[in-house]
């Protein structure tokens, strides 16, 4: 389990443990940092998880906002908790994040909320922003229908019906923008879901996100006649089945995490 210095859980304690410094480590991959504006945010690979906002920032009081940048993971959830106000923690439960809240003195439940980038909390444990209360049925139907284009697109492709990636192909998912992002956005990547279009350039964005083993990459150049020497018809079943799951899993976690998806 990574250390962290728990006792930052507020604007008043990130602004004592900073004292006069612009920043300061606080656990692994993790700093604390001074925005211009006088806010601390809680950064974890650069990404602000974490948001105080002092009172003279916000009506009403000091207030925790809570970002997992896109990156709905382990680890992200992990920096989250350590440095949520007391008694609010998130949690991720069929594949949804959840954040629940209860009172440190009197023990009372305060509520559980469907986790949404900007979710925040007040100073009285009131939150705003959250997302919407039927996300995880939402979320569920959308998990179940990546999970069959995935196992699909696997075995079209060990099957060598999927050719490799040309000019005819997909412009968009043959296109990243700079911050490694799909080029044509969510609903793009939903199309293919809907229209169940196997595209050739889209595994080679999965992979990117997600690598597959030295064994499936041989197997997969072998498909799309990398390897001259090893035509097609001589790949071997087991290194289908191990090509077929590491597709699977690529696919997987690169809709997810474009899709807005729990790991």
């Amino acid at each position: 389990m990574t250390q962290f210095n728990s006792t930052v859980r507020s604007y008043e304690a990130a602004r004592v443990y900073l004292g006069d410094k612009p920043e300061r480590p606080i656990g692994h991959n993790t700093r604390l940092v001074r925005r211009d504006d006088g806010a601390i945010q809680v950064k974890y690979h650069g990404s602000p998880v974490v948001t105080y906002m002092p009172a003279e920032m916000v009506t009403g009081g000091p207030v925790t906002i809570l970002n997992s940048c896109g990156w709905l993971t382990l680890t992200t959830k992990e920096r989250i908790n350590a440095f949520c106000p007391p008694g609010f923690s998130v949690y991720q439960e069929r594949g949804t994040w959840h954040l629940t809240g209860r009172n440190i003195e009197t023990y009372e439940h305060l509520g559980n909320w469907t986790f949404a980038d900007g979710i925040t909390i007040d100073s009285y444990g009131q939150v705003f922003n959250a997302g919407p209360a039927n996300q995880d049925k939402m979320n569920r139907k959308l998990a179940a229908t990546i999970r069959t284009y995935a196992k699909k697109y696997a075995a079209e492709l060990a099957n060598g019906n999927i050719p490799e990636p040309n000019a005819g192909d997909c412009l968009f998912c043959a296109m990243v923008a700079e911050d490694g992002s799909q080029v044509g956005g969510i609903d793009h990547l939903k199309s293919h879901l809907d229209e169940n279009y196997l595209v050739p350039s889209l595994l080679m964005q999965a992979i990117k996100t997600k690598k597959m083993c030295s064994l499936s990459m041989s197997a997969l150049g072998c498909l799309w006649n990398k390897f001259p020497e090893h035509p097609a018809n001589e790949i071997l079943d087991f290194e289908k089945s191990i090509l077929i799951r590491d597709v699977t899993a690529s696919l997987t976690h690169y809709f997810k995490h474009n899709l807005g998806l729990a790991s």
